[in-house]
């Protein structure tokens, strides 16, 4: 009798401890997923069918079904593998100028899932290689068409190349989406994206906000540059950097900035709609993440990219600041000279216009009436007065010496030339120093926004994983640290700019193995039980997965 009571109490105290670690391991990602609920113990587990369960569920075992168990997911490539395989890759795709682009990404996609595991089995990825070559070409011959219509510089092409475009990017995304789900496998069950087109153009729509800005904006600068473009032998309009007004930046800067939230937006869209709509059997997966978590995300790393290259620029403007004076002699001590070089060379330039004015009159009057020898001699008269002036002891180095000789001069030299060679040869050191800085400006500024990259993905990585599960039988737990994973996507950057590219095969896999390996899977009953149970919700799905195969193609993925 003692030792059935004693029996008794273990029993219940082992069913206590089950229903504790049950709610533990839930009750954060269920909590937030439905924030309005209390989720009661006489309640049934949803989106599990009675058939299955009980299939998967033999009698005397059903509270094991209750029983969450953690895998943590491992990779078990190495740098040195994927070497050999990104080489080869590499070298076909060389030497077929780029034609074995699908069957190296099909290799490479091969090598990272097959180390991928998942409770002690593989990913598989059983794609059609034939689909991926579609796939490319499809694409390359939609990107050459865009290209040739923005390059026309004409507005109608460019309206209907944005348009095409929009129209484009939902199927490309879809297509290559449910190409990639529906050929992954784990231990013989395969993925479904079960999403219909209507939904991908619905969640689409930032796409098409993003053509219609920019074509606005393009429409808008065309138009004011259109109708207030003066005549041929006036002044030309003020201009700011690029052959932009101060308004045109702004229609760019508001392009920009409605642009970024409304591709945020599309990515959010994106995801949410990868993962609700990607089924295993008939378990479908559940996403909590809001378009503000992406906003802030977002916002974060476009904050670090924006500042650092601020500063970058800043930085390198003081530094060339400081040579360019040396270079060109601006010193304070030729200051005055300097400024009696611009007066001069404003002289030259009323000279010049008083004689483009005078010819725009005649022009006006009678055209044939124009003497032409007679505007040539008086230009040639201007060029050889400035000429004289740069013979002068310690001219020769202004500004406005440098200035090339007009077509009026018939092809003679500047006096100046020599010793503007002469000075140019001993100044080789300078312009060295000079180009160095300039080029070098470069490396910081890549930096910066490798930094930016780095942190996004880690932040975005470690909010989708943490905000995922399959129905209410898995979910997933990331632990990656964002600072880390920043430290480690700039170490490989520098070893990949030192060793000229080739380190970049073992810094892709030291990158996937940070973020596959900080994610753990818990799965209520465990991973055998998971499996029988959606072998068994397969069977009835085999019509659904050959419409997957069939609308499917490797595209931009």
């Amino acid at each position: 009798m003692a030792v059935a009571d004693a029996l008794g109490r273990m029993r219940a105290r082992d069913a206590a401890h089950t229903e504790v670690g049950e709610r533990l391991a839930w009750a954060g990602f269920y909590n937030r997923a439905r924030p309005k609920q209390t989720v009661r113990a006489h309640q049934k587990e949803p989106c599990m069918p009675e058939s299955a369960r009980a299939a998967a569920a033999p009698v005397g075992v059903a509270d094991s079904s209750k029983v969450v168990k953690a895998y943590r997911l491992k990779f078990t490539g190495t740098g040195a593998e994927y070497f050999r395989v990104w080489f080869v890759n590499m070298l076909l795709m060389v030497l077929t100028l780029g034609i074995y682009t699908p069957w190296a990404r099909k290799r490479t996609v091969e090598y990272f899932f097959g180390h991928s595991v998942l409770a002690r089995s593989p990913l598989e990825f059983t794609a059609e290689t034939r689909r991926m070559v579609i796939g490319f070409f499809v694409f390359l011959g939609l990107y050459s068409l865009f290209k040739q219509a923005t390059n026309s510089q004409n507005a109608l092409l460019v309206g209907l190349a944005l348009l095409a475009a929009a129209v484009s990017v939902p199927f490309l995304w879809g297509s290559a989406r449910r190409f990639r789900v529906t050929a992954t496998r784990w231990r013989g069950l395969r993925l479904r994206f079960g999403t219909s087109w209507k939904e991908i153009y619905w969640a689409s729509w930032p796409v098409f906000v993003i053509a219609l800005v920019w074509f606005c904006v393009y429409a808008g600068i065309d138009m004011r540059h259109t109708f207030t473009s003066p005549s041929l032998l006036e002044e030309t309009r003020p201009k700011t950097f690029l052959g932009l007004t101060v308004i045109d930046w702004i229609l760019v800067a508001l392009g920009l900035v409605v642009s970024w939230l409304c591709f945020v937006r599309v990515m959010f869209n994106y995801q949410r709609l990868t993962i609700e709509r990607t089924y295993i059997g008939v378990e479908q997966g559940v996403f909590r993440g809001t378009y503000g978590d992406f906003v802030r995300i977002w916002l974060g790393a476009t904050l670090i990219a924006v500042l650092g290259f601020a500063t970058v620029v800043t930085g390198a403007s003081l530094l060339l600041a400081e040579q360019l004076p040396s270079r060109f002699g601006w010193d304070e001590q030729v200051e005055a000279a300097v400024e009696q070089a611009a007066a001069e060379e404003d002289e030259f330039s009323q000279a010049r216009r008083q004689l483009y004015e005078k010819m725009q009159e005649q022009l006006e009057r009678s055209p044939q009436s124009v003497d032409w020898e007679t505007f040539r001699v008086e230009m040639q008269a201007i060029e050889e007065a400035r000429q004289q002036k740069c013979r002068e002891p310690g001219q020769s180095q202004q500004p406005y010496c440098q200035s090339a000789a007009g077509w009026w001069t018939e092809g003679e030299a500047d006096p100046a030339e020599a010793e503007t060679d002469e000075a140019a040869l001993e100044a080789g050191g300078a312009d060295f120093v000079l180009i160095a800085l300039i080029v070098l400006s470069w490396l910081p500024m890549l930096l910066v926004f490798e930094i930016a990259h780095a942190y996004r993905e880690a932040k975005q990585h470690r909010l989708v994983w943490n905000l995922s599960g399959v129905s209410d039988i898995a979910r997933f737990r990331c632990k990656l640290s964002v600072g880390g994973y920043v430290w480690l996507r700039l170490q490989n950057w520098l070893l990949t700019v030192i060793t000229l590219g080739f380190f970049r095969p073992f810094a892709r896999v030291r990158e996937y193995r940070a973020r596959w390996t900080s994610t753990t899977v818990h799965i209520r009953g465990g991973a055998s039980r998971l499996q029988n149970l959606l072998t068994i919700q397969q069977e009835g799905g085999a019509f659904a997965d050959a419409v997957a195969d069939f609308a499917g193609f490797d595209i931009v993925s």
